[in-house]
């Protein structure tokens, strides 16, 4: 919840207006139940998004390794 402001400020600054709009029409606590239809279109970059997201079970792994070799053998 601390990162909310700073994550929104980010893309607010990476997408301008068309995040805006975005944030209009999106709720943020309870999902749409039909697709959002924005005029601005932003492709994914599915390689960048896994790779950027690939630390975090590297690190889990690394974090139960060394719990696993401190106190369970």
């Amino acid at each position: 919840m601390l990162l909310i402001p700073y994550e929104e400020n980010f893309l607010e600054q990476k997408f301008g207006n068309g995040y805006k709009e975005y944030v209009e029409q999106a709720g943020r606590i309870t999902p749409r139940m039909k697709p959002y239809r924005g005029s601005v279109q932003v492709l994914p970059h599915y390689r960048a998004d896994i790779l950027g997201e690939i630390y975090a079970p590297v690190v889990l792994a690394v974090l139960f390794a060394v719990i696993y070799l401190l106190f369970v053998r």
